[in-house]
């Protein structure tokens, strides 16, 4: 094909005379040359045009890996974060709290009011205010 082309476009581009390949002017006569430049052009063009899109879809398919990559290294980070806490009421809200967070549960004031409330477990008594007895 690429053989052919390069025949095509020297026979096109060659002016009568002595020089002029019988080969090249024996295959196209004056009335198709105009029409293989069009063909080959459209080709051209249609393969310019197939790789810009494809380099699109490329660049957006990184850019969304590299987002998702960010997303588990933050992920990654805080879950060390909140595994290093000591106290056991913030870490059990925390986990509470991550749990939604995992499930894609977009977190009311109401819920993160429930979460971070101070709860009594079942069979303990409420704190008592310290200096009153």
């Amino acid at each position: 094909m690429i053989l052919y082309s390069i025949i095509f476009y020297l026979g096109m581009n060659t002016e009568t005379g002595p020089n002029e390949s019988a080969f090249a002017s024996s295959i196209l006569n004056d009335a198709q040359k105009p029409i293989f430049a069009l063909v080959a052009g459209t080709v051209v063009e249609a393969v310019a045009a197939l790789f810009f899109v494809q380099s699109n879809k490329a660049r957006q398919l990184m850019s969304e890996f590299f987002d998702k990559a960010r997303m588990d290294r933050k992920l990654d980070e805080s879950l060390v974060l909140a595994s290093q806490i000591d106290d056991d009421v913030i870490a059990a809200r925390l986990r509470a709290y991550l749990a939604m967070s995992f499930a894609e549960v977009e977190p009311s004031k109401e819920i993160l009011q429930a979460i971070m409330s101070e709860t009594v477990p079942p069979g303990s008594s409420p704190k008592q205010p310290q200096g009153k007895e």
